[in-house]
């Protein structure tokens, strides 16, 4: 067995250079990562604008008139910048550009409007409701850093700059495949020895809860031949396969034999609990990650071996897993493998604190549905109550 490490290693290294890249327009941007830094084009605001509905006016000219000023124009936004007639007043509308002259916008509950006249109540700090050309984003400043998964409020950053595409990652395309003779879709009726295959639904969800293209190619038999072709008419639409079942060493686990045949094993058991039986090689050109087809093991090696080389391809700079520390409230002995615990991590006043899921056979479905992080234990390390762990929220 190798450790977690280990694979993980293995993994970067392999899927490294099937890193592509697509040109893809600013409505598709989001979640995806640019393949190079953004900057800033223009100044954001373009023009100085005013920042509420009010009168635009010149500090010293309305106090030489007294604070009673003749309204002279009307700006509202989207128009041209006009200049400022000399001890006078623009009506100007949040948005609208600050006129030429002006240095100061006085709120209209400020002021009161007599005819064509105004009287300042009271007037603001110099320079006041102004919002300065370059005051939130100044040109050639870098707006988005590559390797970063962009949110809808990039999108709108990147649009207020007039870009309209942009060269991003390519997301991979990702096929599940589950293998067994007992598995069934939750469509068809239950006969004995039968269960419903949860593997693909699941793994499916963690996929695009990262922005991943899914393809499902079902079930298929435990029949050597069958598995083969199968995998060889999948491949040719995706570029990982995600296999669940067949891959450990049992008369009817044909995985293993078939990657040595056709493919490659780049490793096949991974010093991790749950999930040691899973399998990461190629075949007919394409990565495959052949997980346990144990629920609880499929989910756990997914996410701490398999999500980091998807995050990978999608262009993330920091693929790696990020562990947060917690305070036990449950003590588990050593193991001699990396386990990883399901667990609820909560909040208690400062402190964040994790409890341990009461069941943790790999065989129990809901230690993973009831829980929030995975609570890494490293080989050979005992947890004892109120200690801090390496936690993994999900």
């Amino acid at each position: 067995m190798i450790s977690v490490t280990e694979a993980l290693d293995k993994v970067i290294f392999a899927i490294s250079n099937r890193v592509a890249f697509e040109v893809v327009g600013i409505n598709d941007a989001v979640r995806r990562v640019p393949k190079d830094d953004l900057f800033a084009t223009i100044d954001l605001p373009t023009e100085d604008n005013s920042a509420m509905d009010g009168y635009a006016i010149n500090f010293n000219d309305a106090h030489d008139c007294n604070l009673v000023m003749p309204v002279s124009s009307r700006i509202t936004a989207g128009e041209s910048r006009i200049s400022l007639k000399k001890y006078s007043t623009a009506r100007i509308f949040t948005g609208g550009l600050v006129p030429i002259n002006a240095d100061t916008v006085v709120p209209q509950e400020l002021c009161e409007l007599n005819g064509e006249k105004i009287t300042i109540n009271v007037v603001p700090k110099l320079g006041s409701n102004i919002r300065k050309q370059g005051q939130d984003i100044e040109v050639n400043k870098k707006i988005v850093e590559k390797g970063t998964s962009m949110n809808a409020g990039m999108v709108g950053l990147i649009s207020s700059q007039g870009i309209s595409q942009i060269n991003v990652f390519k997301r991979p395309k990702v096929g599940l495949l589950s293998t067994g003779n007992e598995l069934v879709d939750s469509s068809a009726p239950l006969k004995s020895g039968q269960i419903y295959n949860s593997n693909i639904p699941m793994l499916s969800s963690l996929l695009v809860d990262i922005g991943i293209e899914v393809i499902d190619f079902g079930v298929i038999g435990d029949n050597p031949i069958d598995l083969k072709n199968k995998i060889k008419d999948s491949v040719k639409e995706v570029d990982i396969l995600i296999t669940t079942g067949g891959a450990s060493v049992g008369d009817e686990d044909y995985m293993n034999p078939i990657l040595k045949r056709d493919g490659k094993i780049i490793f096949s058991k991974v010093s991790i609990k749950p999930g040691k039986p899973i399998v990461f090689g190629e075949i007919f050109g394409c990565p495959i990650f052949a997980l346990p087809g144990n629920p609880v093991s499929a989910f756990v090696t997914f996410l701490v071996l398999v999500k980091p080389a998807l995050m990978r391809l999608m262009g993330h700079t920091s693929p790696q897993n990020c562990y947060i520390k917690a305070k036990s409230t449950f003590s588990s002995p050593a193991t001699s493998r990396e386990q990883y615990l399901r667990g609820f991590a909560r909040s208690v006043g400062d402190d964040l604190r994790v409890d341990l899921f009461p069941n943790q056979s790999s065989g129990v479905l809901s230690s993973v549905a009831k829980s929030n992080v995975l609570i890494r234990q490293t080989i050979g390390d005992n947890i004892y109550t109120e200690q801090l762990v390496d936690i993994l929220y999900y």
